[in-house]
């Protein structure tokens, strides 16, 4: 059973051993249903290992710092060279995240449709799992990144902020990027964490491009948009395909550059660019 024992609960309460020990008999029913909703957030017990330190809670009356103050997350951090830690495509949900590992990924953003059974002589001791074709020759391993758990609840910054903004694409060719967003804590008393950027990127994304937005576009633009249209309407997400009258996505404006590459300051003091790119 997983349990979330770190976002603050809305009424804070601290709990008797036998407190304690009353809630964990109510977690499993006698025929096995599990009720991990029953358990409050930063209980202690015994049984439990210690709970580290939280991070400062930021607060909304201090002064914003500039993104040059800030350190980002090394999952959220551009790299110049080399890949990102992130396998992360726009075009998904974070549930088909992956990261460099210990273990080959299941079938997901990068698995083909048509792929089984993992036969090749680069994953041997993979026998069971899905090796995505394209990925065959890569011989370094990746693994779920799990947003909804630990990596996710990384604070995105350091010292941590209640909102993130995000001003620039890097590489478009729109003097002012049509799209900014803010991406604010999901929580009240934490930071912006990895997850809540990574949730905001896809809202972002997943949006209709209106009319006006279309029309707009050069000749050349449209047309690497509607290829890009075509792409997606091929490509399952969480095992279903969007219909074919799914409407252009701001998605699919990005081309074939749908793959995170990180975020670096700006420049403007304001917010963060976005860096995007092919698969890696």
């Amino acid at each position: 059973m997983v349990v979330h024992n770190a976002t603050p609960p809305d009424h804070p309460r601290e709990l008797s051993p036998s407190q304690v020990n009353a809630m964990l008999a109510t977690l499993r029913d006698p025929d096995g249903t599990l009720h991990p909703g029953r358990w409050a957030p930063r209980t202690q017990h015994p049984s439990l290992p210690p709970r580290p330190d939280l991070w400062p809670t930021p607060q909304l009356d201090e002064p914003e710092l500039p993104p040059e103050a800030l350190q980002l997350n090394p999952f959220l951090q551009h790299k110049i060279v080399g890949r990102p830690p992130l396998h992360f495509d726009l075009r998904y949900r974070t549930e088909d995240i992956t990261m460099q590992g210990d273990r080959a990924p299941a079938a997901g953003p990068n698995a083909s449709t048509s792929a089984g059974p993992s036969t090749s002589a680069t994953a041997p001791e993979y026998p069971n799992l899905y090796v995505p074709r394209a990925r065959r020759h890569d011989p370094r391993p990746f693994t779920d990144c799990f947003v909804d758990g630990p990596n996710g609840a990384q604070p995105a910054t350091y010292p941590g902020v209640p909102s993130l903004k995000i001003t620039a694409l890097a590489g478009d060719p729109r003097h002012e990027f049509p799209w900014p967003l803010t991406v604010f804590a999901h929580h009240e008393r934490l930071p912006v964490q990895v997850a809540d950027v990574l949730n905001a990127l896809i809202a972002n994304f997943e949006e209709r491009m209106f009319h006006h937005e279309v029309e707009e576009l050069s000749e050349d633009r449209g047309v690497m948009v509607r290829q890009a249209y075509w792409r997606r309407m091929r490509l399952p997400v969480g095992g279903v395909t969007p219909p074919e009258d799914d409407g252009l996505r701001r998605v699919d404006y990005l081309g074939d550059a749908t793959y995170f590459r990180g975020l670096a300051p700006a420049g403007d003091g304001e917010g963060f660019m976005l860096f995007l790119g092919p698969p890696p």
